[in-house]
């Protein structure tokens, strides 16, 4: 016995000079082969990629559940007023919604995650930013930058103020934010 005891706390002390021991500084770096911010900003087409994209996430908060790829637009909404059914034998819990049960017990993971909304906002929020700051010379594939300029931010308004309102309706008063969120590591 005493010999595990002995076989044990040297395996702590091991892994604990091996766990503690490797680093000598925090790692506090910038990345070195961020190339969003630099190079990718320069034509019409990435603004179109950016805006295809945007379009995306909005798309992804609409259509997709975190583990279920039930569309969440509809359980915020059809699935309240009876208009939306299910056909899941797996008890997902939106009958009882379905019922006007809602102390019903659902798998509130689904329906309680802000995350993808965020990222879409996020992402509007990117554009909004980045968009007055692309010189006119450098959207030579367009014959008013100026207007294309201002239809890129005017879709990127309405999709974070769209997305705004979906979270608004499902959740009430939520954080807001304009601002794009500068994280020089990410």
């Amino acid at each position: 016995m005493k010999r595990f005891f002995l076989n044990y706390r040297l395996a702590v002390l091991l892994m604990l000079v091996f766990l503690l021991g490797s680093c000598k500084k925090f790692l506090v770096e910038e990345p070195v082969n961020s190339t969003f911010a630099g190079a990718y900003w320069k034509s019409s087409g990435d603004l179109r990629s950016a805006m295809a994209g945007n379009y995306a996430l909005v798309r992804d908060v609409m259509n997709s559940g975190n583990w279920n790829p039930s569309p969440r637009y509809f359980m915020y909404g059809d699935a309240i007023a009876k208009n939306y059914f299910t056909i899941q034998y797996n008890g997902d819990g939106l009958e009882g919604i379905q019922n006007g049960d809602f102390t019903f017990q659902y798998n509130v993971e689904n329906f309680g995650d802000w995350t993808k909304y965020y990222k879409a906002i996020t992402m509007s929020n990117i554009i909004i930013n980045r968009v007055p700051k692309v010189a006119d010379d450098l959207l030579t594939d367009v014959t008013n930058p100026t207007k294309f300029k201002n239809e890129m931010l005017g879709e990127a308004y309405f999709l974070r103020a769209f997305t705004y309102f979906m979270m608004l309706r499902v959740w009430g008063d939520v954080p807001v934010v304009t601002e794009e969120y500068d994280d020089p590591i990410s």
